[in-house]
């Protein structure tokens, strides 16, 4: 059976849904976790604009983290199903926004 990780803290789950609601009500916030940049509006947008500038897979992992992929335009839906992918990948794996281990 597949586990996600989160990238903040030491918990566990079993599917995308449950990581993501974990996620948008235990570490939400105003400054990025992967770059430590404030955010003026919302750390969606910014994590967005970041992976498609850079193509950072952990800013497209947040953005999926922080979107509901309800609603919105054909572009962006695809664009959330590109980050659902790189997520499935990233969470899997026991990393932390900051490079290192979750464990550590």
């Amino acid at each position: 059976m597949l586990v996600y990780y989160c990238p903040e803290c030491p918990q566990s789950f079993e599917t995308l849904p449950a990581i993501k609601e974990h996620y948008m009500h235990s570490h939400n916030s105003s400054v990025c976790p992967i770059c430590g940049k404030p955010v003026r509006k919302s750390l969606a947008c910014h994590a967005k604009m970041i992976w498609q500038n850079r193509g950072c897979e952990l800013h497209a992992t947040l953005y999926y983290l922080l979107r509901t992929g309800r609603g919105g335009s054909a572009k962006n839906n695809g664009l959330y199903r590109k980050a659902r992918e790189v997520a499935e990948k990233v969470l899997s794996s026991r990393i932390s926004w900051n490079g290192g281990d979750s464990d550590e």
